[in-house]
């Protein structure tokens, strides 16, 4: 079964974010002036674009896999769904 546009646009939207975000905090690594007040939120806004991009990329993953003999679904496809719009929303 091949996966809904949706999905696949979920993952590489999380992918672009995630990307985004870990290149915000590079920047500010690079910047010696930077202090803890402006790493400690980019640190943590890089964790939810990570959880966000490894949410859809596993919904990605287990609706490729769908239908595969010998594979097993951990996700529903009626739930593929919810979980692409917590991740991107």
């Amino acid at each position: 079964m091949a996966p809904n546009d949706s999905v696949r646009r979920a993952y590489r939207t999380t992918f672009g974010e995630y990307a985004r975000k870990l290149g915000e905090l590079q920047r500010l690594l690079d910047n010696r002036a930077a202090d803890k007040q402006q790493l400690e939120p980019a640190i943590r806004e890089v964790e939810r674009a990570r959880v966000a991009h490894n949410s859809a990329r596993d919904i990605l993953a287990s609706e490729l896999l769908a239908g595969e003999p010998g594979t097993h679904a951990s996700h529903a496809p009626a739930t593929a769904g919810t979980k692409i719009a917590a991740c991107v929303g």
